[in-house]
This record gives structure tokens, sequence and C-alpha cells, in this order.
């Protein structure tokens, strides 16, 4: 995990993580194609998140390595990016 991250915290995001991930298995696919879009890429981001939990690197920035704020993560536990790379894309 990473280290500035408590495991209770962590642990807290990927319960999140899944219960939204169940949601979205919910949801019907008759929906139009943007909507079967938005679903399956908000999985894949689920999916990376749940996977960065595995391998220790969840709540670090994939473009410049730093912590991801709390804030952020609270807000959006399934981000790639801190709050200042996502504001420079």
């Amino acid at each position: 995990m990473a280290r500035f991250l408590e495991i209770d915290k962590v642990h807290e995001y990927k319960r999140r993580l899944l219960e939204r991930q169940l949601e979205l298995a919910a949801v019907p696919a008759r929906g139009g194609s943007g909507t079967r879009t938005c679903v399956a890429e908000e999985l894949d981001e689920i999916k990376h998140a749940l996977a960065s939990i595995e391998n220790g690197t969840y709540g670090v920035c994939s473009r410049c390595a730093e912590p991801i704020g709390m804030i952020r993560l609270n807000a959006v536990p399934d981000t790639r990016l801190c709050v200042l790379c996502a504001f420079a894309s």
C-alpha cells in the first residue's frame, strides 16, 4: 500500500470501488452506445484502481508519482491522477 494511506482508508476505498462496480454491472445493456461506453470506461477505471490497491500503488499519481490528496480520493476513488496533473490534462 502507498505508505501515506492508512490501511483502514484503503479498505474503505476498496469497498466503495467494489460497490460501484456492482452498481455499474446492473446498468441495463439496452442503453444507448454512449451510456454503454461511459459504463465500460468507468468499469475500466475501477478495475485499474482495484489492481493498484493489490500492487501497492493506490493513491499515487500515475503521471507525477506524487501522492493523490485525500480530498480527491474521497471524491473520485478510481482516479489515477493528482489534482494538479488532472487540471494540466
